[in-house]
């Protein structure tokens, strides 16, 4: 691993260290939201004025920085799924603080997650200079971004939170593209085409945020961010060499890469629908206690322990009205 790989890396993991710090802290005002602004830039608005939302959107803004540099010294190939090492944070400080136990299998999904960022540098992916098709980076990007907004397309017709998720993953993986192009715009001083795409970079990440921020609104962080993460590694990865013109070699780099993208995304995955990760998201909610990793081990378990049904709310304001309505004199 040469000195530039071995820097973006690093650049890449303290941004999704903060991350999926920040999303950590944003998913806990958010299930405290009514569902009924999901999907609607209202929502946004109510989470804004929550000083704990604020601190986790802050954290994740302060990670964009880390990931551009991190494209600047590393390809795309290389960046996007090495932003997988924050989930071992929030499993960790899971394990730490909240005194839950790794188990073995968590244990060997880290030294996977490892492994497998590891043989994606040994790869050597190659990070050109110019875009192969302004033709093709237009249609690739188009097909994402009409991805991203599926759930505004369609959410109305069916459960808003089945594609809130996906959605969320496309706006990521349109995002991880554009801030590659912003990073290749810095570093050959282009300014105009870097604050286009940088602002571009904020529309789809504002998108795909409240998309995500409404998926969790209803949905298990165990249900959402796998969802979520593995739309935004892999869409972005496969679409490298044909929009961005990233070289993965040929014969044995090919399959070394392929390969250790796959254990990668799989010990990810693996983590991510974790009961520790779970816990340490939810472990805040005001008014909640402390669940432990056994409360998830079914999604029932998870929404009853997470938001109580709107039926039960409405059943309990029934019952409390018919309580104090006075009997009816004879």
């Amino acid at each position: 691993m040469t000195t530039s790989l071995l820097l973006g890396v690093c650049a890449a993991v303290a941004a999704s260290g903060l991350y999926n710090s920040g999303v950590a802290l944003q998913a806990l005002d958010a299930r405290e939201v009514p569902t009924a602004q999901g999907l609607k830039p209202s929502l946004v608005g109510a989470l804004a004025r929550r000083p704990r939302w604020l601190l986790g959107t802050l954290l994740s803004v302060l990670g964009w920085p880390l990931q551009t540099a991190a494209l600047i010294a590393a390809p795309l190939t290389l960046v996007q799924p090495a932003l997988a090492t924050g989930v071992i944070i929030l499993l960790l400080v899971g394990s730490r603080m909240l005194g839950h136990h790794l188990s073995r299998g968590d244990l060997i999904a880290v030294t996977a997650i490892v492994v497998g960022v590891l043989g994606i540098a040994i790869a050597g992916p190659s990070a050109p200079n110019h875009v192969p098709s302004h033709v093709l980076l237009a249609g690739g990007l188009g097909v994402v971004g009409l991805a991203a907004l599926t759930p505004y397309l369609l959410g109305r017709r069916g459960k808003i939170s089945n594609l809130a998720a996906f959605g969320a993953g496309a706006g990521y993986a349109w995002s991880g593209v554009s801030t590659d192009l912003v990073a290749r715009a810095f570093h050959h001083q282009h300014w105009l085409p870097c604050l286009g795409w940088a602002i571009a970079t904020g529309a789809a990440s504002g998108l795909a945020l409240l998309s995500e921020m409404t998926a969790l609104q209803t949905r298990p962080p165990t249900r959402v961010v796998p969802v979520v993460f593995s739309v935004q590694v892999i869409v972005p990865v496969a679409l490298a060499p044909l929009l961005l013109g990233e070289g993965w070699g040929s014969g044995a780099n090919v399959a070394l890469l392929v390969g250790s993208l796959a254990v990668l995304v799989v010990a990810t995955l693996r983590i991510a629908s974790s009961p520790i990760v779970a816990s340490v998201i939810t472990a805040g909610e005001s008014g909640q206690a402390l669940i432990s990793p056994e409360a998830y081990n079914t999604a029932g378990a998870v929404d009853a322990a997470q938001r109580p049904s709107s039926a039960r709310q409405e059943g309990s304001r029934a019952s409390s009205g018919a309580a104090e309505r006075p009997e009816p004199a004879s």
